[in-house]
Formats: C-alpha cells, structure tokens, sequence
C-alpha cells in the first residue's frame, strides 16, 4: 500500500484506533524500507560511477584505448616466443645428433685404422 492509500484507509469512518495503531507503523515500516533502498541506490549509483570512470582511466593506458587488440598483440609475442624456443630446442636436439654421429664415425674411422695397423703386416 502507497502513503496515499494508507492514509485514505485511516480516515474512513469507522476504522478502529488499533487498526489505524498497525497501519501506521505499516506505513514507518514501509517508508522506512524505501529511504533504505534510496540511499543503498544512491550509493551504488557512486560505486558505479567510480567505477566507469576508473575503467575510462585504465583504458587510456593502451594504444587507442584498445585493451584487447593489445592483449592480442602480447599473446601473438608470446606466442611467437614459444616458437622460438621450440625452434632452437629442435636445433639443438639435431646439432646434438649429428655431433654424436660424427663421433660415432670418427671413433670408428680411428678403430678401422688402428685394426689396419695391427692386422697388416
């Protein structure tokens, strides 16, 4: 029930001093509650408020304000970064295998020589 209505009820004839005792402390009840949700509105108007403002002034801090376009530009170095590392992670796996094999062919070279030294007479 509105004020109005409260009010309007409260002066019909008839209507007892208990009766018109509960409507109004319904109707303290009821604008009380209303003044509450009023200043909790108001306040997260302002928190809002603060908020968008603090959200402008982040955003200003990017290239044209482009939060995601720099997020993706971050993302694409990091990326291109890994696949760098990958890269030279495969290089040095493949410098490691052909050094190993060449090992592998000097030693031999070395154990076919000194065979030849000792079985030729």
């Amino acid at each position: 029930m509105a004020d109005q209505e409260i009010d309007d009820v409260m002066t019909r004839p008839g209507v007892s001093e208990e009766i018109k005792i509960v409507l109004r402390a319904l109707k303290e009840f009821h604008n009380r509650g209303v003044r509450d949700n009023d200043r909790k509105h108001d306040e997260n108007t302002k928190r809002l408020d603060t908020a968008i403002r603090q959200l402008d002034e982040l955003s200003k801090g990017f290239p044209n304000g482009d939060a995601i376009g720099h997020r993706r530009y971050h993302e694409a170095q990091i990326e291109a970064a890994e696949e760098k590392r990958r890269m030279y992670a495969e290089i040095r796996l493949k410098f490691a295998t052909a050094s190993a094999w060449a090992l592998v062919i000097f030693l031999g070279g070395l154990l076919m020589r000194y065979a030849k030294e000792i079985f030729t007479p």
